[in-house]
């Protein structure tokens, strides 16, 4: 078990409690590791002889903590819940729970952005999902709102030009920074555990058109599955144009490359094709997400990332909703 920076985890916190006690840390018990637990970690390995990496890995936290490392938080957990977890670090900076209350401005064009996959005016999946919260969760709603309920009630029946309007004027216009009270209003209600629950069913439902997607351009991995699953989050799924020149990029792949080889190839051309669809702004980003997805690793809003050892995301079959139990290759070669 290895923590390190982009970590976010219960794991990490209780990181950060041992080391505010040993007077290395002075930063928020927040559970992301961030460059001050690095920092704090990297002096506390200097200090007791260890490779200074600023990982915290099984001999750090033995050394730390007297005792061997926990099960990574992902144990157990569905895929569904790790792809969660890693779309929302790329969305809002922050695993759970802190992403379920992140609100950004207009820097993307998108009026205004809120919850774990960052829900927006602009591309009108925000407005039905407090429209839900409304029908379900009344009393929810009018606690994080109070006061302003009623201006809500009447922007959520306004035609989508009007929804980003009303968005660009509570916000700075330059720096994109929304005002008080509205930050702090979406901020509570994404506290809120209704809010929350209505957040992983929006997000199951795109969890679903992943699992579709890959099987339908012959996806066969859990990585497979999952950036499908951060298409859907950042790009609105699959483009026709992308999808139409992956058949003949897949095609022109060596049929000697053993599978698990192939499957990376093929994500890799998904990472570019996905890129030079992307405006041109956003091209590096998508990029370096997918790739991230698509190579196990890589470094993502100056993150650096390792999907296995901090989601528990493999290259692994998938199938069915969950890893198969048969070979990968096996698998493979059977289809």
């Amino acid at each position: 078990m290895e923590h390190r920076l982009g970590s976010t985890c219960r794991d990490v916190r209780r990181l950060q409690e041992r080391l505010r006690e040993l007077e290395l840390y002075r930063g928020p018990l927040e559970g992301a590791y961030g460059g001050g637990t690095e920092a704090a970690v990297r002096a506390f390995q200097e200090r007791e002889g260890l490779p200074a990496n600023g990982v915290a890995d099984d001999a750090t936290w033995e050394r730390l903590f007297g005792t061997p490392p926990p099960d990574p938080w992902f144990s157990g957990l569905p895929l569904f819940e790790r792809a969660f977890a890693l779309c929302a670090l790329f969305e809002t900076g922050a695993g759970p729970p802190g992403c379920f209350a992140a609100v950004a401005g207009d820097a993307d064009g998108q009026g205004l952005s809120w919850g774990a996959l960052q829900w927006s005016f602009g591309n009108g999946s925000l407005a039905p999902l407090l429209e839900r919260l409304l029908d379900e969760h009344p009393e929810t709603m009018g606690f994080a709102f109070h006061g302003h309920l009623p201006e809500l009630l009447e922007l959520l029946d306004a035609e989508a030009d009007e929804q980003l309007r009303f968005a660009r004027s509570i916000q700075h216009p330059v720096r994109h920074f929304v005002h008080e009270p509205w930050r702090g209003r979406f901020a509570a209600l994404g506290r809120t555990a209704a809010a929350q629950r209505v957040q992983r069913a929006a997000a199951a439902v795109l969890w679903k058109r992943a699992e579709r997607l890959a099987d339908e351009l012959g996806l066969a991995s859990e990585r497979g599955v999952v950036l499908m699953m951060d298409a859907e989050v950042q790009s609105g799924g699959v483009p026709d144009l992308v999808r139409r020149r992956l058949a003949a990029d897949f095609a022109a792949l060596p049929a000697e490359l053993p599978p698990e080889a192939a499957e990376v190839e093929r994500l890799r051309l998904l990472a570019d094709r996905f890129a030079a669809a992307a405006p041109p702004r956003w091209a590096d980003d998508v990029r370096q997400r997918k790739l991230a997805i698509a190579e196990g690793a890589g470094r993502v809003h100056g993150v650096r990332l390792h999907l296995e050892g901090q989601f528990g995301i493999r290259l692994e079959r998938f199938c069915c909703g969950e890893p198969g139990a048969k070979d990968f290759a096996v698998q493979r070669s059977t289809q």
